[in-house]
């Protein structure tokens, strides 16, 4: 558990630290920076929802290594632009398809526990990163608030996320954060989730990222005194907050069922932010 802890942590840390270099390479999710357009929150549900579709009959039609394909090519892309904006001072963007194709590369050959948890740190939070430059604070907290609702429906009521984190186990692909129970655990030899018989925790990708990108967007967006990497005290309390409800969520997970994680983080995130910005006396909005 606090192994998940800290990559939760970690993921929001690194998506503050990316943020500028994301920004001042213009790698706007929507085309331009901090857009207050709510309709950007439309856009991007329906890209999720799209994809959970095409994933949902990717393994009806039991063609999952077209799924796997498709997430390769999003990790190849999604490292070149962090490894391209952290590059660009010192050399031309180009140069980050290099360190881009190694990881990738190094994921589709030895996807192992530990590798994925790596990289799919790294890429949580350049993604938190590009989402919280795009967006200013308000679009994101509609979009955390849906997302919620969302992660409530599909876990409680349809179960199809369940049946998604299942199929991702199998295929070994970055959107899980896993942590292992016991010594010796090896995700690449594991087929299956077992009820009853927990050898591991996991917790999406997703539930570190939506809280990121709030994180992200508070530090980047809003005034006020700065304590240290962007960090001001909105972005510090909804940090301190999300790590807080990770905790709550831990304890009803180890009672042995899946549970719907963004409406406590995300919820959790949002109060903190709230709170912050309540204190230093600047508007949220």
């Amino acid at each position: 558990m606090l192994l998940l802890a800290f990559m939760l942590v970690l993921v929001e840390l690194l998506a503050l630290l990316f943020s500028p270099s994301i920004d001042s390479n213009g790698y706007y999710a929507f085309g331009e920076r901090g857009s207050t357009d709510v309709i950007s929150v439309l856009y991007y549900i329906l890209l999720m929802f799209g994809f959970t579709v095409f994933i949902l009959i990717a393994i009806k039609k039991d063609a999952q290594i077209i799924v796997r394909l498709a997430i390769l090519l999003t990790v190849f892309a999604t490292f070149y632009y962090i490894f391209s904006a952290l590059l660009s001072p010192y050399f031309h963007p180009i140069v980050g398809i290099f360190p881009a194709l190694l990881l990738t590369f190094l994921l589709h050959i030895y996807p192992e526990w530990y590798v994925l948890d790596i990289l799919g740190v790294v890429l949580g939070a350049t993604a938190a990163s590009i989402f919280g430059v795009s967006l200013s604070p308000l679009p994101i907290i509609l979009l955390l608030i849906a997302l919620a609702f969302y992660d409530i429906i599909a876990v409680y009521r349809t179960g199809h996320m369940i049946i998604l984190a299942e199929e991702v186990v199998k295929m070994r692909i970055p959107v899980l954060l896993v942590s292992p129970v016991k010594k010796g655990f090896s995700l690449i030899e594991k087929q299956e989730l077992k009820e009853g018989k927990r050898d591991a925790y996991y917790m999406g990708l997703g539930d570190a990222v939506m809280p990121a990108m709030l994180i992200s967007s508070s530090a980047t967006f809003l005034p006020g005194p700065v304590f240290m990497m962007g960090l001001n005290l909105p972005a510090l309390l909804a940090v301190i907050a999300s790590l807080g409800a990770f905790f709550i969520l831990m304890y009803m997970v180890h009672k042995g069922k899946p549970h719907a994680g963004l409406p406590l983080l995300n919820g959790f995130t949002i109060a903190g932010y709230l709170v912050g910005c309540l204190l230093i006396g600047v508007p949220p909005f």
